[in-house]
């Protein structure tokens, strides 16, 4: 299966975007029920989404539908703010920004087995499931990641 950046990476060149579609998904049902739970328009999150090509690959930019008839300028924005890699600025901090460590996935993950093995050990799991918690194939995770060459010390 190709994706979708790659096939337009053939069809766009540097600066352009793609005509904007409409997206119906789970998520945007999700976007309708929320507004509709907080008294607003079904019709408010409809959204539609584009692909425009800053740099080496397009990628896919969502826009809301009151903002559709302002995508030109939408799309200059983006365009202005991408920097070398081709992201613009603002999304590469919000990644930078949002990802998350080795070490607090690894509290994360020590916490969701203790939590699991207490089910277990109260009848409210099964010992089988834990499978459901093991690592995928490449995944890894160590609670003193970086610390090697430090035993002796106090660590």
């Amino acid at each position: 299966q190709i994706r979708d950046s790659i096939l337009m990476n053939f069809i766009l060149r540097e600066g352009e975007y793609s005509e904007p579609f409409r997206v119906e998904n789970e998520i945007t049902q999700s976007y309708k029920a929320v507004a509709e739970d907080l008294g607003y328009s079904s019709t408010l999150p409809v959204i539609y989404s584009s692909y425009v090509k800053t740099g080496s690959m397009p990628f896919r930019v969502e826009i809301p539908l009151f903002c559709l008839d302002k995508i030109e300028e939408l799309m200059s924005i983006v365009w202005t703010m991408a920097g070398l890699n081709g992201i613009p600025y603002p999304i590469h901090e919000a990644d930078r920004l949002s990802r998350i460590t080795r070490p607090t996935s690894n509290v994360h993950s020590l916490v969701l087995y203790s939590k699991a093995l207490e089910l277990v050990k109260r009848g409210e799991m099964e010992l089988k499931d834990l499978d459901l918690l093991l690592l995928e194939y490449g995944e890894s995770w160590v609670l003193n990641s970086g610390l090697d060459g430090l035993e002796g010390e106090g660590v």
